[in-house]
């Protein structure tokens, strides 16, 4: 994997239920309560290549029928800013294997996959997961 790659995914602001958070090496308190197991999967600009919005629109509404289909609910995050702002399901109650498949599916490089605010970053192909935990910047 790129090291700037990585950088790009350490460094990007992940914000869900109008929480602004980043990936951190420390516990920090949360104003946002996350469930025992949960994925954020993207289904834009797959493998790190600019889509247009159509195109990515178009995925994240198979993405959303995908998770569906697996029969769990779906919640939304916004991954990144700017050109690279990437919208994605939040997902409740998935288990590792089935988000890691999805990033597959989807042709992302990585997947986050958590319990409670634990957090991995987890690269699908092959599987490498990196812990870490939330920290918190207001929106």
């Amino acid at each position: 994997m790129e090291k700037t790659l990585i950088q790009a995914y350490l460094n990007s602001p992940y914000t869900y239920n109008s929480t602004r958070l980043h990936l951190g090496e420390s516990r920090s308190e949360l104003s946002v309560v996350f469930p025992e197991r949960w994925a954020m999967v993207t289904a834009f600009n797959p493998e790190s290549r600019q889509l247009t919005p159509e195109e990515n629109q178009e995925r994240h509404a198979a993405l959303e029928v995908a998770v569906r289909q697996l029969g769990h609910p779906v919640d939304h995050y916004v991954a990144g800013e700017g050109e690279w702002e990437e919208p994605g399901c939040f997902i409740r109650g998935i288990s590792l294997a089935e988000a890691v498949q999805l990033g597959r599916d989807f042709q992302q490089n990585a997947v986050l996959f958590g319990v409670g605010s634990r957090v991995a970053l987890v690269w699908v192909d092959p599987v490498i997961a990196v812990r870490m935990w939330w920290t918190q910047h207001l929106v």
